[in-house]
């Protein structure tokens, strides 16, 4: 029986180290999930033995990170519940990759009160993720600001530190499209010099196709009128008309505007 017991705590010891090896970068990218609950039980055990009700599983906060789905998951989670031997009872959660199987992350505790133990075990895997997201959001970051520089500089744009600054500050990326070089300039100087309240980082898009926004410019009937359009639906997002001798105060409407809005 002890050398039952050995072999069974070596075996606990090999998973867990398995588990610690994995790659858990998964974990700071996925957002489907698909969730399992099962039970094991000793055949003649009249009381307990349900599997954990996913009511104790959603209650505890799983799906404010995750969207559930049937299938093709991006992850798959387990709850387990074991009450096989008396005064033995334990619950645990697994995380596997959804490609391969592999686990991503486990956890598992003495079963006092089932949904206490939910609760916790569900806290915890979610602290896991959210430090796996500011991985993952700091690594896009990283790759978000070199590709931005890249790209500006190839453009003929002059580099310096002060827009090296804001592309550090920034939180969200804006590609802005105008048949007017001239305009998108002065907006770009703009951006990087004022107050940006929403860190909004805004660069040219060399062409429309790739652009989040294009800004359209036109005379009318002596009013000069800046118009701002999702390129992707053409709805007008915001619009500025002053009279026509009065250009600079439209680009400079319309530039706070832009810094003052959350782009998704």
């Amino acid at each position: 029986m002890r050398k039952i017991a050995i072999a069974a705590l070596l075996l606990t010891l090999a998973s867990a180290l398995r588990t610690k090896a994995q790659d858990t970068h998964l974990l700071g990218t996925a957002r489907t999930v698909l969730i399992k609950s099962d039970v094991v039980y000793h055949k003649d055990r009249k009381f307990n033995s349900a599997p954990i009700p996913y009511s104790y599983i959603y209650q505890a906060g799983l799906l404010r990170l995750f969207h559930q789905v049937g299938s093709n998951p991006d992850i798959i989670i387990k709850f387990h519940k074991d009450v096989f031997v008396i005064e033995y009872e334990t619950i645990s959660i697994t995380v596997y990759n959804a490609e391969d199987n592999s686990v991503l992350y486990s956890e598992e505790r003495q079963l006092v009160d089932e949904e206490n133990d939910v609760n916790r075990l569900v806290d915890h895997f979610l602290s896991k993720v959210r430090a796996e997201r500011d991985v993952a959001a700091s690594a896009d970051a990283k790759a978000r600001r070199s590709r931005v520089e890249k790209a500006e500089i190839e453009s003929g744009y002059v580099w310096n530190e002060r827009d090296s600054d804001a592309l550090n500050n920034a939180k969200q990326d804006l590609e802005l499209y105008s048949s007017s070089t001239s305009l998108v300039k002065s907006l770009i100087e703009a951006n990087r010099k004022n107050p940006n309240e929403c860190h909004v980082y805004l660069t040219q898009a060399l062409e429309e196709e790739s652009a989040d926004v294009v800004l359209e410019e036109k005379i009318q009937k002596g009013q000069y009128v800046l118009t701002l359009k999702s390129r992707d639906s053409k709805d007008v997002l915001h619009e500025v008309r002053v009279p026509e001798n009065l250009a600079k105060r439209a680009v400079v409407s319309m530039e706070r505007w832009i810094n003052s809005t959350q782009w998704e």
